[in-house]
């Protein structure tokens, strides 16, 4: 049963455009966006409604109206926020209406952020924290608890299946068709833009990115959204791709094999003809593998880079179960990885403590490639 999208808007975060692009993915009776918040404990019953009636909705929230809404998959979509903390300023000085509207006006800028600083502090991940985790018994000390909102944080990610930067919504959008299998006809619209603004946008920036106090917590919730974006790229750019092929293939044998699928750079011939492959440029590494009676995976490490041999291990990809290393052979360059426990069909991960490069590490090397240790003979025994 597919599962419905509820999109947390969040202020600022070009919000209207995605809403009206993913909308437009869906019959138009089963979507709702732009209809006004939805308040929690006033609007539970037309929340569960919606859920229950929609494939996505849209709103921006005031309480934990979502922390009871564990049948929808969560989108949120965070912006840089010193920019977002500039839109919002011009968006006050814009509009009449807006109860901090004669203050922009009446106070310098800097006076104005000084002045008001605990309206614009951390506004992101305070309203994503305060819509999926349920408030204490003394709500109103911890909302305004700086450690409240550091030790929410993560629980309130957990929540959320689609954690998007602004920036690359017109990316994410394709992305998420590819993902979910939508034709969404409305990719390319853009609603809601600001007008042109004669204020030194340049300056604002300058002032506001001169007060971190303000926006620790969401710079570091936008670097966790980039980070995610990232990752929801590779992910989705590989949907349906086996990374189980002839140019990751290590090793075959009968009905055994070893592929090394992610965090390997391209293999080479060393010095002696054989093909070897560099672990890098990440400290971990995944390979898969398909064996039948063979206990141990063994690997000569040829070169090491800046670490020791006796620092490389190995994990189960599926519960990152440590899984026992040894070291044998000359100058210990024999790694065998114990098996046992796993499956025919297993995925392992390899982990080293740091990647560097060798100008790091070589007076006369200049390599700039990050990389930890080259491996070749791999081999299940």
């Amino acid at each position: 049963m597919t599962r419905p999208i509820f999109y947390l808007h969040l202020p600022k975060t070009g919000g209207q455009t995605l809403a009206n692009r993913l909308a437009s993915a869906f019959a138009l009776d089963r979507s709702h966006i732009l209809r006004g918040d939805i308040v929690f404990p006033r609007d539970t019953g037309l929340l569960n409604d919606l859920l229950a009636n929609r494939d996505f909705v849209e709103a921006h929230v005031a309480g934990p109206i979502l922390v009871e809404a564990t049948a929808a998959d969560i989108l949120c979509t965070v912006r840089d926020p010193v920019a977002r903390i500039v839109s919002s300023y011009m968006h006050v000085r814009r509009e009449p209406e807006n109860r901090l509207h004669r203050a922009a006006h009446a106070l310098r800028p800097a006076e104005f952020f000084r002045h008001y600083a605990a309206h614009w502090c951390n506004q992101q991940s305070r309203s994503l924290i305060e819509a999926v985790i349920p408030p204490g018994e003394q709500a109103v000390l911890e909302g305004s608890s700086p450690d409240w909102l550091h030790a929410n944080l993560l629980p309130a990610l957990a929540r959320i299946r689609w954690l998007v930067p602004t920036e690359v919504i017109d990316e994410f959008v394709l992305l998420w068709a590819r993902e979910t299998g939508h034709h969404v006809p409305a990719a390319g619209l853009v609603v809601n833009v600001a007008p042109p603004d004669p204020l030194d946008q340049a300056a604002l920036h300058r002032i506001v990115a001169a007060m971190p106090e303000i926006y620790d917590l969401d710079l570091a919730l936008w670097v966790r959204a980039r980070r995610w974006m990232a990752d929801y790229r590779r992910r989705v750019t590989l949907q349906g791709v086996d990374p189980r092929s002839p140019a990751t293939l290590a090793f075959s044998r009968d009905e055994e094999a070893i592929w090394l699928t992610e965090g390997w750079l391209m293999p080479s011939r060393d010095n002696t003809g054989a093909l070897e492959w560099w672990a890098g440029p990440c400290r971990v590494s995944r390979l898969s593998l398909r064996r039948r009676h063979s206990r141990t995976l063994t690997v000569d490490v040829s070169v090491v880079n800046g670490i020791r041999r006796d620092e490389i291990a190995a994990f189960t990809a599926a519960d990152r179960r440590p899984l026992p290393c040894h070291l044998e052979g000359e100058n210990g360059t024999l790694l065998s990885i114990d098996l046992e426990g796993l499956g025919d069909e297993a995925e392992v991960l390899i982990a080293v403590p740091e990647v560097l490069t060798s100008i790091e590490v070589s007076s006369t090397d200049t390599d700039t490639t990050l990389r930890s240790f080259a491996g070749r003979n791999w081999r299940l025994e």
